[in-house]
């Protein structure tokens, strides 16, 4: 008898085994903070996206890989062109980005824009008005560099890879202030980074992006998944606490 449940034990564990290792395997891309980043403390990848990713993967019975990306703007044409299978990096939903490949799932995540400006600048502006004729920056593949582009008036819109060669530019001259998501300067700045810049608090922002966790085009049962688990995460007050943890405004 004892021999008997012994092999039925094995048995299970095998079987158990076996349906971990056959779960699919997500690649998902991140490089944003506070939403996906390499913690060099921990080793690890830490961010409000990879916890809801994980949240997710667990619900849904699947895997997930991260893999991180310099530049924000290398994410989304990754995904597009199958490098990765999901973009969890703070992407704002656009009709753009749906045009080129890219389907959404729910809103996870809200956030405005900063305007960011040397430390020794203390001029109170409000609106990108104050800035007309100036040299502009944001980041490569963001909505503040098109819209800054679009919008006119400025004497340069200058596009960055990284927030710290945007930082170099401002501190150098080279243009008078950039846009950024506010949710990732805030997290850096408590942390103790770009202490020798300035978050313009007279400024009133005029973007609320919702965003989205991307998969490709057509990937309709993986989406499906994404939306059914991140509704029971949503329901039962995970995102909410996920949001509180990260500084980040949760789905209403």
């Amino acid at each position: 008898m004892r021999s008997i449940k012994f092999v039925l034990v094995i048995a299970a564990t095998m079987f158990s085994a076996g349906i971990a290792h056959s779960q699919q395997v997500y690649k998902v891309g991140t490089g944003v903070v506070p939403f996906g980043f390499s913690d060099p403390k921990t080793n690890s990848t830490q961010g409000y996206s990879v916890d809801i990713m994980n949240g997710i993967s667990r619900d849904a019975g699947f895997q997930v890989q991260f893999t991180g990306f310099a530049s924000f703007g290398q994410i989304l044409p990754a995904l597009v062109s199958k490098q990765i299978d999901i973009d969890a990096s703070s992407t704002t939903i656009t009709p753009e980005r749906k045009a080129m490949g890219a389907d959404f799932s729910d809103v996870y995540a809200i956030w405005t824009e900063c305007l960011v400006v040397a430390r020794n600048d203390s001029t109170q502006y409000k609106s990108l008005d104050d800035l007309k004729g100036q040299v502009m920056g944001a980041g490569v593949g963001t909505i503040y560099l098109d819209d800054l582009k679009a919008k006119g008036g400025f004497k340069d819109v200058k596009a960055f890879a990284t927030l710290e060669a945007a930082t170099n530019a401002l501190k150098s001259g080279e243009i008078k202030a950039y846009l950024t998501n506010a949710a990732q300067m805030t997290y850096l700045q408590r942390q103790g980074q770009y202490q020798d810049v300035l978050v313009v608090r007279s400024y009133v922002p005029v973007y609320h992006s919702s965003g989205g966790i991307a998969v490709r085009r057509g990937e309709t049962e993986l989406l499906n998944k994404i939306n059914a688990s991140l509704r029971k995460l949503k329901a039962n007050g995970t995102v909410k606490t996920l949001a509180d943890k990260w500084g980040i405004v949760p789905p209403t």
